[in-house]
């Protein structure tokens, strides 16, 4: 018959097989979804659905949710907490709460952490001058900071200070030179 027509006989199969049968089941599978707050996978979706009499397999019920946009709660990516170990390094206490009556940049102090610029994690260092508790510099990266890394200081008499990082803590230690 394909001959007489003159198409191919793939075009008589291809055509042939698709048909517009509607799944009977997508419809529960949509409702027990909705009804979980769209928190239930297949495997829970599954058992659902014997409870209802309704017999599908897993792979049948992951069709019809990719197929109709259902993702679960717990398949997005979340945020993960990671331990570290805690600094236990004994400290010099220097100031001894000491704060006012200080020079000009004889005292300055740091933090160092990060925040979320356009997707990305960047990492911020803010230095105070302990004399008039201005911003006096700061300093910023998108990558981890190396250990060491050196930077001018405007308005200090040494010049140059210079930082280190400790990825661990977080703390920041300054050194001018």
């Amino acid at each position: 018959m394909c001959k007489d027509v003159n198409i191919p006989q793939s075009t008589y199969y291809s055509i042939s097989k698709k048909t517009n049968i509607v799944d009977p089941i997508i419809m529960d599978v949509i409702e027990i979804f909705n009804n979980s707050r769209k928190n239930y996978g297949t495997r829970k979706i599954k058992h659902q659905l014997e409870a209802k009499g309704i017999v599908a397999y897993r792979r049948r019920i992951g069709r019809i949710m990719r197929h109709n946009g259902l993702v679960s709660n717990y398949t997005v990516a979340q945020f993960k907490v990671h331990k570290q170990p805690v600094n236990q390094d004994p400290v010099p206490n220097e100031l001894n709460r000491e704060f006012n009556g200080r020079a000009p940049l004889e005292v300055a102090v740091s933090d160092l952490t990060y925040v979320r610029v356009g997707g990305k994690w960047n990492y911020v260092c803010l230095i105070v001058d302990l004399y008039n508790r201005e911003l006096s510099d700061t300093a910023s990266v998108q990558t981890k900071p190396q250990s060491w890394f050196m930077k001018p200081l405007p308005g200090s008499n040494t010049g140059w200070i210079k930082f280190q990082f400790s990825i661990l803590t977080g703390e920041v230690s300054l050194k001018t030179m």
